[in-house]
């Protein structure tokens, strides 16, 4: 695997800036998210640890490249920006970057039919054909949600 340097890692930026704009409009486009209450991310450093969030409160049918916000899990954003910063995507996204290197891009979406599902009192997906037994175990249930996310401790969580 090649270094990353400061050229690569500001053309690796730019271009993951230029797709994940394209997958905001997309979701927008397909009607999977709920408002503006949606987020998405993509790690932009190897660590994982910088990424690129949407800005509070835009809906994803206008976000553009240049709109994306460039977050640091180790620096505590600016005045300025914390104002562009939705409280629960710091939280939820922040934790997720810092803890799961892996994880280069997280979608956070509220498509209708899984916020229907969410709604149900069992909310599990049973594996009773062949297209939901495709993620039988593969699921994580969040049984003990208690409310908007908007403190790291609930990202972590």
């Amino acid at each position: 695997m090649d270094a990353i340097t400061p050229t690569t890692a500001r053309a690796d930026e730019t271009t993951m800036r230029v797709e994940l704009a394209a997958a905001f409009r997309l979701i927008a486009r397909l009607d999977w998210h709920e408002a503006v209450a949606n987020h998405f991310s993509a790690a932009v450093s190897a660590d994982g640890r910088q990424f690129l969030l949407n800005p509070r409160w835009m809906h994803f049918s206008r976000i553009r490249a240049s709109d994306l916000l460039l977050l640091d899990v180790d620096a505590e954003p600016d005045a300025a920006l914390l104002e562009r910063v939705d409280s629960t995507a710091w939280a939820i996204h922040g934790a997720m970057h810092a803890n799961v290197p892996q994880a280069r891009c997280i979608l956070h979406i509220h498509p209708p039919y899984a916020t229907a599902i969410g709604c149900l009192a069992d909310p599990r997906l049973l594996p009773i054909d062949q297209t939901t037994a495709r993620y039988f175990n593969r699921i994580a249930y969040d049984v003990a949600y208690a409310g908007i996310a908007s403190e790291f401790s609930e990202g972590e969580r």
